[in-house]
């Protein structure tokens, strides 16, 4: 059913890419974030932590600064 919505809309040029990729790889991310952050003894601070996840939350803080 949901697939057969995103469909339509994508035809109609009412969707973009952005949209149906943020509806393809949302529950995938927030799955894998909630995996790792139980696995992970500090919680919310390992993502502060490690240099490769504070770049990649600093890349993301900038791009929704700039929308």
């Amino acid at each position: 059913m949901t697939h057969g919505i995103i469909a339509f809309l994508a035809d109609n040029r009412l969707l973009d890419v952005r949209l149906m990729l943020g509806f393809v790889l949302g529950p995938l991310a927030e799955a894998q974030l909630r995996g790792g952050l139980s696995s992970s003894h500090e919680g919310l601070f390992s993502l502060v932590m490690r240099p490769f996840s504070l770049l990649f939350l600093s890349l993301a803080i900038a791009a929704l600064a700039t929308i």
